[in-house]
């Protein structure tokens, strides 16, 4: 099995159509992160099931399965879809300045990130 992102997260989705593959990363050394989401939290058993069904990755990685918790990475845009005017999202946004950066934040909305990324 192949370790990028696409792989994997194709991977989750045969092992579990509802969980949700948010991200992965270096954990350092041989080590990946992978982050996972699932109706109704993620349980301990459930990063069993992952870590089991992802068995080819053990030869090569040390695997970390988990929820990333509150601060849930924003990756796809179904994840921006439950944010709307009436239940903005928490946001720390950097904006670069010409040479300076300045870091805005506090509650956005969809309409208002749209209208950044523009």
């Amino acid at each position: 099995m192949k370790t990028s992102a696409e792989e994997i997260e194709n991977r989750i989705a045969e092992i579990d159509p509802e969980e949700e593959f948010l991200a992965v990363e270096n954990a350092g050394g041989d080590a990946l992160r992978i982050y996972i989401d699932y109706p109704g939290g993620v349980s301990l058993e459930t990063c069993q099931k992952v870590t089991g069904g992802l068995a080819e990755l053990l030869e090569k990685h040390t695997l970390e399965v988990s929820s990333p918790g509150p601060r849930r990475p924003l990756t796809k845009p179904a994840h921006f879809a439950r944010f709307d005017d009436n239940n903005p999202l928490p946001a720390k946004i950097p904006l670069k300045l010409i040479n300076n950066f300045m870091c805005l934040t506090g509650h956005i909305t969809l309409k208002l990130f749209s209208q950044l990324l523009r």
